[in-house]
């Protein structure tokens, strides 16, 4: 037979997109399933699941440059940190958020369950913590946990009639806390207050490590700058995430509130150091004040009244500038001497060495670099908390601080080299003005050296008096350019759980999932599900394709079947045979007609008997002359569907019982040989001449002859192939399985005669290729409806 009059098979090849959707709707059902799974879950968790809730404040982290980036690093060319960045890192250290969490007691927690059947918290925001552990907090302050307390510890509370708090840890007895005392036990202590605490009943917490608590508490809280890049800014914002509204905002405020204090502490010290150096210098100066008073009293006492002259008045003047200045130089001699040995001693110690007295410098280089210093070092201590010594940004730091301390000690010398420089000419104007007293009476010499030192310590004490006063004013008025931009106010909508965003992340997973689920059940589902899987496995033309006669409302419960599909002439299965049928004339060819057609399958019930009896009708109503002929001995199918007695048959025919098996169906205008009796051995009679004999004889009676043969995988069908034309090969779809077709596959293409493929129980949504023709539509026609429908 030509290849020309075959119906065109296509190569196997990859499923397209819309194949793939295709394959999604067949299966819609399943993904409906999960995705209705999933949110029906979702739903059950956002009733259940204790909602958080987040506060957040902006601070104002440094407004002017400091020390760290002007021109100092510049020129002792170390790198220019992040000033900003280098805030955040302490507004996150342990020592901030310590602060924090103490203020607020947060040691002192009970078990918190993530899910509550009580809707007042799930969905009307009320806190889930317990009134008690609230109340409790409020009545106690300064709890503190040792270092040494690696580990929670548990504990059960009450309290008395006179709101004493009894606190048993653990096994040890309890200890009753009376109000206005304090509780120091197994490295906890805490203040209970004036007033008491009151607890409805027993109630068990924990008392936590600051550390595990601030741990805890870092994964919670969310320091971020506002602005990035080009128009970053110099504002944080602090955020904290809690089961408890109140908790939330109040948290976020003590951060921002200790980090403030943090700075402004840091700031003050040095004026305090500054004021601890003056009074130091103020008490030499008030003993030698006293002194100098003491001895021009008895001099005028002893000597009486002694007139200068006016040389000597204006020798005193400049005597005592010239030794105040003098007096003057020495203080900043002392004070250069105590920068140089604090810094030595804080760098053999690793200490910070917090230096001081910055404004009583001539040098206003040398106290800009102090100040520096001390930011810097402000800043190492406060990430020593959190990282270790070994961390890129501390090395870094260290590198700039050894800078600075270099620069400060180079300053400090050549300071120290102008002083000196200045005291060699205050001496040689001394020596000037003592060689003119030389030439005075002696009392009048001894009295201008009188006066002149009581000027001279009066003069300095009036100056350290200056000094000390403005160091005072300096402590009292330091601020910080730190500043609480927008404080934390009392949130009300949840941050989790976001119900939209988890209902469509759910429904988008059940979708994922469900998609997922259709493939795995194709990868792991044996049976063939569509058409295209099914030209992959048997390689044959097409022929046809048969709709899902079940789904026409056409089978069984509508009797006589073959009645339901052709009193639809026009209808979907009738067309669908029909095609059949002129694919089947389109074979044929000059050199070998086609009269003999066996039409198998891989298995039993795939539908090959019903498509032969309809084909036959098909053809007949084309105005052939035809016979079917039931071959499957074993399990025959034709005398029911065309309400004929089985017997006698061919197995009669064959074993010479009868002469002829043929019955005249006079409703369809075709003849039928039904199967007859089943015999012991249907093998061995099918391969009988007599069965070629009576093909012979029909093959010139009949212009087709069908024949109806047990699946491929029977011995009985290969011995009746030698006898055929043509064999069709049914695939019934979600009923075939991929190994019986792969088996058949190998047996069918080892066949000589012409073999095409039709395709059983198509879904009849599906689009392309057969399936467009089935859905009713194409010829204006539809399925029965059933008698509720019409």
């Amino acid at each position: 037979m030509s290849e020309l009059n075959q119906p065109h098979q296509e190569d196997p090849k990859e499923p397209s997109i819309l194949e793939y959707l295709t394959m999604l709707l067949d299966d819609w059902r399943i993904v409906l399933a999960f995705v209705a799974a999933a949110l029906l879950l979702t739903a059950g968790y956002l009733l259940t699941a204790v909602p958080r809730y987040q506060a957040s404040g902006i601070i104002q982290l440094s407004n002017s440059e400091s020390a760290t980036d002007n021109t100092l690093l510049r020129m002792v060319n170390a790198t220019q940190p992040s000033q900003v960045e280098t805030e955040l890192a302490i507004l996150r250290s342990n020592r901030v958020i310590n602060e924090a969490i103490q203020k607020l007691t947060l040691n002192l927690v009970e078990g918190v369950p993530n899910v509550t059947f009580d809707f007042d918290v799930s969905l009307r925001g009320r806190t889930p913590l317990s009134p008690q552990l609230t109340a409790l907090r409020r009545s106690i302050s300064g709890l503190t946990v040792a270092d040494h307390v690696d580990e929670p510890i548990g504990a059960r509370l009450s309290t008395t009639g006179d709101n004493s708090l009894v606190v048993q840890l653990g096994p040890d007895q309890p200890i009753t806390v009376r109000p206005g005392t304090s509780f120091n036990h197994r490295g906890i202590s805490f203040d209970l207050s004036p007033q008491g605490a009151s607890i409805d009943k027993p109630l068990e917490i924990q008392f936590l490590p600051s550390d595990l608590v601030a741990t805890h508490t870092l994964d919670k809280l969310m320091i971020t700058r506002v602005g990035r890049g080009l128009k970053g800014t110099n504002l944080a914002r602090v955020s904290f995430e809690h089961v408890d509204r109140t908790i939330t905002r109040d948290f976020v405020n003590a951060v921002m509130n200790s980090y403030m204090a943090f700075s402004l502490e840091w700031r003050t010290l040095r004026a305090d150091r500054t004021a601890g150096f003056i009074e130091k210098q103020l008490a030499t100066l008030k003993n030698n004040l006293s002194v100098s008073e003491g001895a021009l009293q008895q001099f005028v006492e002893q000597e009486g009244a002694v007139l200068l002259p006016e040389q000597g008045k204006e020798l005193i003047r400049i005597g005592a500038e010239l030794e105040i200045e003098q007096r003057k130089t020495e203080i900043q001699e002392r004070l250069l001497s105590m920068v140089g040995t604090t810094l030595r001693q804080a760098k053999l110690k690793g200490e910070p060495s917090a230096l001081t007295g910055d404004f009583l410098f001539d040098d206003p280089l040398l106290g800009q670099s102090i100040g520096a210093l001390n930011e810097l070092q402000m800043k190492r201590e406060s990430l020593r908390t959190d990282i270790t010594e070994n961390h890129p940004s501390l090395l870094r730091l260290n590198e700039e601080i050894s800078a600075v301390e270099e620069k400060i000690h180079q300053l400090v010398i050549g300071s120290r080299k102008r002083i000196a420089k200045r005291r060699q000419a205050f001496s040689k104007s001394m020596t000037d003005v003592q060689s003119k007293l030389k030439t005075f009476p002696d009392k009048e010499r001894q009295l201008v050296a009188l006066r002149r030192t009581l000027e001279v310590t009066q003069e300095l004490y009036q100056f350290l008096m200056t000094k000390l006063e403005e160091s005072r004013i300096i402590k009292a008025s330091t601020t910080t350019d730190k500043r609480i931009i927008d404080l934390a106010t009392t949130p009300f909508s949840r941050s989790k759980p976001r119900w939209l965003t988890v209902v469509v992340t759910a429904g988008f997973l059940g979708l994922l999932l469900g998609i997922l689920g259709v493939f795995a059940r194709r990868a792991i589902d044996p049976r063939v599900r569509d058409e295209e899987e099914a030209n992959a496995l048997t390689r044959l033309p097409m022929y046809g394709a048969i709709p899902d006669l079940r789904a026409l409302r056409i089978g069984p419960n509508d009797a006589p079947f073959l009645d339901s599909v052709w009193e639809q002439p026009k209808g979907p299965a009738a067309e669908a045979f029909r095609t059949i049928r002129t694919n089947v004339e389109f074979s044929q060819a000059e050199e070998q007609r086609i009269q003999i057609i066996q039409i198998t399958s891989s298995e039993a019930g795939e539908g090959k008997s019903t498509i032969l009896a309809n084909l036959g009708v098909a053809l007949v109503n084309a105005g052939h002359k035809v016979l079917i002929v039931d071959l499957d001995l074993r399990r025959p199918s034709q005398h029911r569907l065309f309400g004929m007695p089985r017997v006698p048959g061919v197995s009669e025919c064959l074993i010479g019982r009868t002469e002829s098996p043929v019955k005249t169906i006079e409703k369809y205008q075709l003849d039928l040989a039904t199967a007859g009796s089943e015999p012991p051995e249907s093998q061995r009679l099918l391969a009988s001449k007599r069965l070629g004999v009576l093909i012979e004889q029909w093959r010139n009676s009949y212009d087709y002859v069908l024949l109806d043969t047990p699946p491929l995988l029977v011995a009985d069908s290969l011995v009746i192939s030698r006898l055929s034309d043509m064999m069709l090969f049914v695939v019934r779809l979600r009923k075939s399985r991929r190994t019986n077709l792969k088996l058949a596959q190998n047996m069918h293409q080892k066949m000589s005669l012409a073999k095409g493929q039709v395709l059983n129980s198509v879904a009849a949504h599906r689009r392309g290729g057969y399936y467009h023709y089935y859905n009713g539509s194409y010829y204006g026609s539809s399925p029965k409806k059933s008698k509720r429908e019409q």
